[in-house]
């Protein structure tokens, strides 16, 4: 076990907001070899960055006692709502569909899934309200980027295709 100032545990909270902030590029992402070139990159990309993030958390958890899980009432709900998710989805018409959706939609059992990690690793790592609004605060200027080119688009050819 490492205390949370060992130079282990530091890089792997680095790594992890690393991750949770790349996290937030994920609407500017397009990919125009994709035949769904709005959708398919982002949940890609979006599944690829929470299952890093939660590898690295694991290993925090392994080495670091400070990062062991805390519930609160909002963490335990979101929890339960993805029990609820899952057991819809297997009893559903389609389970296969229910589990893996179309990448079309995106969707699906298993991408929220990587929703409820995603939440539970923000409640997780950031704890103080510091670290909130600096999270805040990046998701607030990269929605003004996504603006921007929505704007751009409606005034300039842009395409990124």
């Amino acid at each position: 076990m490492f205390n949370i100032n060992s130079p282990l545990a530091r890089y792997l909270r680095y790594s992890l907001w690393a991750c949770l902030y790349l996290v937030l590029l994920t609407p500017l992402l397009v990919g125009g070899r994709f035949v769904f070139p709005f959708i398919s990159l982002k949940v890609f990309y979006f599944r690829f960055i929470i299952e890093l993030a939660l590898f690295i958390y694991l290993l925090l958890l392994i080495f670091c006692r400070w990062y062991r899980p805390r519930f609160h009432k909002l963490t335990i709900a979101i929890l339960v709502f993805g029990l609820i998710v899952l057991l819809t989805g297997l009893t559903g018409v389609n389970p296969y569909r229910s589990f893996w959706s179309t990448i079309e939609r995106g969707e699906g059992s298993l991408t929220i899934s990587h929703l409820i990690i995603y939440c539970f690793l923000l409640s997780q790592t950031l704890r103080s309200r510091r670290q909130w609004l600096s999270y805040f605060s990046a998701s607030v200027f990269i929605s003004v980027l996504v603006g921007l080119y929505a704007l751009a688009q409606e005034h300039i050819q842009i395409s990124w295709i």
